[in-house]
């Protein structure tokens, strides 16, 4: 019996009676609740009244009405309502095209006449703000409506069409054509295996383990490739109000039909979600938060990714057999590695294991993570599919049995595989985002509170080096896409950052901070003990010219001279867009090549760089207006 075996067996008879009482707790029967839905609508219906709004008042608003979506009845009258309120909410965040979506699929639900015709008339202006014609095709049903309500409701109803045909009459048309929904034009990105062979390959030593190496040059704000996401879970925090799968906002919220905890943007990412893992989470990861919250909130990614090789594998005698192939493979057989890990399968996560050092894994392996494992085992048995292969009659059975210990060893080292290679999503802030193009920059920083975390194999080889050389950033079609930051050689060493930068933080700190993934960074920032900037970031460029001033360097001077057009849009407050990709790029590479290393100015660009590339092609969690209309409808 190995150590890992041992520490779980002495493990599960320590907490013997906490797992007795997780056996015996009954599956939860009914999660959706109408009297918990209409609390949370009416607490966003307060927020919302309230005369003086932010952002933040925004998200709440917002998080409240999705919210009430989640735990209504489907078809109820709090499910209407709650739609109808958000409808609401989207015209006064200027959210049109979406508020009429919302509209749509809410008029065949409800069967209120006088409801009918206020929502008709809300989607009736969102036509006119969007400059369609088509506002009186809508205005005309709505008074057909009128005349099918009895007299104690005409008087509201002709109030709604007379107060939504006068606003429209006084609204400027914005677009002279027919309405039609203006699709968001985004950058695509896509790389066959073929196509990131060509630019990576995978290779091993000693130092560095397993890691990869460029294949040819790549300059600054060049992609080096683009990898397919196995598998992602959203922040908690965040759960109702983005989407479960895409992660994109919910201004349009679709609840799962069983259970109150996910909600998605459209059918699709519903469709996807349950056929690849919300069948089996729906009711398993509920169960799990009751007997095991903390497990769960950390470690949800790593169920998930059991419950995904269960399904891929169909039964548990074959998982057994893939993961005793994958154990036997060799870390340092570099052969075909790039299309190993991208298969987008089990396989190529589980392949992670075996780059992952014993220090590490016995090291992240506490009681409470044991515990968590047993517990969430515990749970698979009972309320997943899996009570059809494993038939236990008692917890004392459970105990024994060799699937058990086999599946409870794997999610532990799922759980060690996440620690070390999980990727977490940065998310920008820098409030109210006002362009859905996203081209805009301003003082940003990359969130370390967001818990959303994806498994992305190859990606996850990378390196860490508080000097690095490359960023990644997600892309709205789960896909991760690896960005140069620097000017990368040919044969050299891809690096991206794991912790926060050596601006923000003191060499002592950033060693801390490396110890949870078991690593010692060496980089000549780290050797010099670069110092922090000390200034605020939007004044550092005037900084910059007096270090050239002060050194006397004339390539310093003439590269901050290629800048300064970008520096004083800085320094006046204003934004950057992706037109700045260029300039920064060509000012990076002439300081990487002119200046001695490192240096702070290289480091200032690469930074400005990896902000841009963010807002540019990045998933925003969160995009809300300042000026957001005042009257509402």
């Amino acid at each position: 019996m190995g150590d890992q075996e041992k520490s779980l067996f002495e493990n599960l008879n320590i907490h013997k009676k906490t797992f007795l009482r997780a056996w015996k707790l009954k599956p939860i029967q009914e999660y959706k609740n109408a009297s918990i839905a209409d609390n949370l609508r009416k607490e966003g219906n307060r927020l919302f009244i309230n005369n003086e709004h932010n952002h933040r008042m925004h998200y709440q608003i917002l998080e409240h009405y999705c919210k009430s979506l989640a735990f209504a009845p489907m078809g109820s009258k709090e499910f209407v309502f709650a739609n109808a309120n958000l409808s609401a909410f989207l015209v006064h965040v200027k959210k049109y095209e979406e508020c009429i979506d919302v509209i749509d699929s809410t008029l065949g639900m409800t069967k209120s006449l006088i409801l009918k015709i206020k929502l008709l008339c809300r989607k009736m202006e969102c036509l006119k703000q969007l400059g369609s014609h088509d506002y009186k095709k809508v205005l005309d049903e709505a008074k057909e409506s009128l005349t099918k309500l009895d007299k104690d409701e005409l008087t509201q109803g002709t109030y709604y069409v007379s107060k939504s045909e006068k606003a429209c009459k006084l609204m400027s048309i914005l677009n002279s054509n027919n309405y039609q929904i203006n699709v968001a034009k985004s950058t695509q990105f896509h790389q066959e295996p073929d196509d990131v062979e060509a630019a990576i390959s995978v290779n091993y030593n000693d130092k560095f383990g397993t890691h990869l190496i460029a294949k040819r040059l790549f300059k600054p704000g060049k992609i080096i490739f683009v990898d397919q996401v196995y598998d992602t879970v959203l922040d908690a925090k965040k759960k109702y109000t983005n989407c479960s799968y895409c992660f994109k906002i919910l201004w349009k919220a679709i609840p799962c039909n069983k259970c109150n905890n996910t909600l998605y943007c459209s059918t699709n990412c519903q469709e996807e979600a349950w056929s690849k893992y919300h069948d089996t989470e729906c009711s398993l990861i509920p169960q799990i938060s009751l007997v095991a919250p903390g497990f769960i909130n950390s470690y949800h990614l790593c169920v998930r990714l059991l419950v995904k090789g269960l399904k891929e594998t169909k039964k548990i005698s074959i998982l057994k057999n893939k993961v005793e192939h994958i154990l036997k493979g060799d870390a340092q057989d570099n052969n075909n590695k790039v299309k190993k890990f991208m298969k987008n399968n089990f396989e190529s996560v589980y392949t992670l294991k075996a780059s992952l050092s014993n220090n590490f894994i016995s090291r992240n392996q506490s009681d409470a993570i044991y515990v968590g494992v047993w517990m969430a085992i515990v749970c698979f048995v009972k309320h997943s599919f899996l009570n059809e292969q494993i038939q236990l009659k008692s917890l004392k059975s459970f105990m024994i049995d060799e699937d058990v210990i086999f599946l409870a060893k794997l999610l532990l080292n799922l759980c060690s595989i996440k620690d070390q290679y999980g990727l977490k999503y940065q998310e920008v802030q820098n409030g109210c985002l006002l362009c859905d193009e996203f081209e805009k920059y301003s003082e940003s920083y990359v969130d370390d509170t967001n818990e959303s975390f994806c498994m992305s194999p190859l990606t996850s080889l990378i390196n860490h080096s508080c000097q690095p050389n490359a960023m990644y950033t997600y892309l709205n079609n789960r896909k991760i896409a690896v960005v140069a930051l620097g000017r990368i050689k040919k044969n050299s060493q891809i690096f991206i950052n794991y912790i926060p930068q050596f601006f923000n933080l003191e060499v002592k700190y950033r060693h801390e901070e490396l110890k949870k993934f078991n690593l010692i960074c060496d980089c000549n920032i780290c050797e010099i003990n670069m110092p922090q900037l000390g200034i605020p970031w939007r004044l550092y460029p005037s900084h910059l010219y007096v270090m050239a001033e002060t050194i006397q360097n004339k390539t310093f001077m003439k590269i901050v001279e290629k800048c300064k057009d970008i520096f004083w849009v800085l320094t006046a407050g204003g934004y950057l867009n992706r037109d700045a990709i260029p300039v920064l790029s060509k000012a990076i590479t002439e300081a990487s090549i002119s200046l001695p290393q490192p240096n702070i100015l290289s480091y200032y660009l690469q930074n400005l760089l990896q902000n841009i590339i963010l807002h540019v092609h990045g998933i925003k969690f969160e995009k809300f207006y300042e000026n957001c209309n005042t009257v509402r409808s």
